[in-house]
């Protein structure tokens, strides 16, 4: 067996502790270890190869948080996990939200749920540290003509069938037993059915969006530029409440404070808040979510990364080719597959953009959009503590 090539820097006060961590992950990963902050830096300076963090919160001298502050001011391109008791939730939770800390979790902490958190920011760390790719000139190969017609009738046909099915149903239900007064069975098929026709109504609005954007010529206005930074955060922030109550939990990092990008501003937003949407969606419960932007060149790219459930080889040519056909079947387990992901692509051959995503090895997916980037001198400076990247 080869030896592990990623180096894992774990750092705890407690001997025992980083013993225990040590024997649980040198299988798989080159672990380096420091007791305290100060050890731990010394460690980085000396160790370039160094890609993730893992630090306990309650340390003497220098806790985790401020470590990992100075790991992000020093290193910003090195992920930063803390390890943490219940009593420093709020205080873990904040520092997500400040960007000092890209994943916290919860003392004790199981060795598969910590490999897996690594496994994850270490795909954060390669999406940092690769190039980026320009976009290319020619446009994506993509259904067309008349198959590509049938597929996505019966996709909208299908997914139509299961609300008009459970209203008629409710109907008839309602018209044996009319609704009486303070009759909670009654309320309850109401709800359903109210549920129901919102729904299906939700979902001809998708579709009538889709086929507006299916129907632009992929012109983008040499003038149209966003802040993909902005967008991103704005978004994130309006979906964090909701990943919360799933505990899930969501973080943006950039070494940049803006970028902009060719693109039609109100497009990058509905891709974005897509795809934010299917990462809280298919993450596990007390799962992690991280949103990144890396300029470079030409280009400017955005990684979406979740560690929820992860995508067969078969769902991830589904979700690139929205209506991909196997056989006489549509290859298609819902309408946010077959609708939400080819919105997002088609935003991304509208805006002159590439737009990929692939299942992780260790579960959870990465969804990577990449654009045309603007130079504009007077809005690419960097933030004061954070290298241009």
């Amino acid at each position: 067996m080869s030896a592990p090539t990623e180096h894992i820097l774990l750092v705890d006060d407690e001997e025992r502790v980083l013993s225990a961590l040590r024997r649980r992950l040198r299988t798989e990963f080159q672990i380096h270890t420091a007791s305290s902050g100060a050890q731990a830096l010394t460690a980085l300076e000396n160790e370039p190869a160094i890609a993730i963090v893992v630090a306990d919160m309650q340390m003497p001298g220098m806790n985790g948080i401020e470590l990992l502050r100075a790991v992000q001011d020093r290193f910003p391109k090195v992920r930063r996990i803390m390890l943490t008791g219940n009593a420093d939730l709020e205080t873990a939770i904040a520092a997500i939200n400040e960007g000092k800390v890209d994943r916290f979790l919860r003392k004790p902490c199981e060795a598969s749920e910590l490999s897996a958190a690594i496994h994850q920011a270490l795909t954060e760390y390669a999406f940092q540290q690769r190039h980026a790719e320009p976009s290319p000139d020619a446009p994506r190969d993509i259904d067309t003509g008349r198959v590509a017609c049938d597929a996505f009738v019966t996709l909208v046909c299908r997914n139509l069938r299961a609300p008009l099915s459970e209203i008629a149903a409710l109907e008839g239900a309602l018209e044996k037993h009319p609704p009486r007064a303070h009759h909670a069975e009654s309320f309850d098929k109401l709800v359903q059915l109210k549920r129901s026709g919102e729904s299906m109504l939700r979902l001809i609005d998708r579709v009538l969006d889709f086929s507006r954007l299916r129907s632009e010529a992929p012109d983008l206005d040499p003038i149209e530029r966003a802040d993909v930074i902005e967008i991103l955060t704005q978004e994130v922030e309006a979906i964090r409440f909701r990943a919360a109550r799933t505990d899930v939990t969501l973080q943006v990092n950039s070494l940049r404070r803006t970028a902009l990008v060719q693109a039609n501003e109100e497009e990058l937003r509905l891709a974005l808040r897509e795809l934010l949407s299917n990462a809280v969606k298919f993450s596990a419960g007390k799962g992690h979510i991280s949103a990144m932007v890396k300029c470079e060149g030409q280009s400017v790219a955005v990684s979406i990364i979740n560690g929820g459930w992860g995508v067969s080889p078969v769902m991830e040519e589904l979700m690139e080719r929205p209506f991909w056909q196997t056989g006489p079947g549509l290859a298609s387990p819902s309408e946010q597959i077959g609708l939400g992901l080819a919105r997002v692509a088609t935003i991304a051959e509208l805006n002159h953009a590439r737009f990929t995503i692939k299942a992780l090895p260790k579960g959870g997916s990465q969804a990577i959009l990449i654009f045309e980037r603007v130079e504009e001198r007077s809005n690419l400076q960097a933030a004061p503590t954070k290298l241009a990247g």
